[in-house]
């Protein structure tokens, strides 16, 4: 899809150094949202992993794996837990190249159903961490963007991962 390859390149940052993303304070290897099969999505989500170089966020931080929103208005896609999880966790952020305009990206992450985080960013704001979120016996995970404006949600969430 020629659409997708041009939005992805707007998207995708070329990293020069080794990541200086907010390191997680849990011990456990992670699972990488971009390594799980999503079952369902809606809107242009993209994902962004080590072998594209990764993305960056406002600030210039280099994440190593990423899904981005690239679609107009919304997007969401859920991931089924089956309870094998107990924390998720990631950072959400403008995407580098549009860090100094006004377009505002919500995020809402829900746990069957339960809201467990609802932020928006914009230009010039830094990464907002998402602390672990219990996901302990969930069933499903759902990432939903939308944007405010007339134009792509120009959010991502940098090394989404659980534990």
């Amino acid at each position: 899809n020629e659409l997708l390859k041009n939005q992805l390149t707007e998207i995708v940052m070329p990293s020069t150094a080794a990541s200086d993303a907010p390191i997680s304070q849990n011990t456990d290897t992670p699972t990488y949202l971009v390594d799980l099969d999503w079952f369902d999505m809606d809107g242009e989500i993209v994902y962004v992993d080590e072998t594209q170089n990764g993305t960056k966020d406002n600030l210039g931080n280099t994440y190593k794996n990423a899904i981005c929103s690239n679609s107009r208005f919304t997007g969401f896609i859920i991931y089924k837990l089956d309870g094998k999880y107990s924390s998720f966790e990631g950072d959400f952020y403008q995407i580098y190249a549009k860090r100094s305009s006004d377009y505002k990206t919500t995020m809402v992450i829900s746990v069957d159903d339960q809201v467990r985080f609802d932020e928006t960013v914009t230009g010039g704001i830094d990464p907002i961490p998402i602390l672990p979120i219990d996901v302990t016996g969930a069933s499903e995970l759902k990432i939903s963007f939308s944007s405010s404006f007339n134009f792509a949600a120009y959010g991502a969430l940098g090394d989404p991962k659980l534990y």
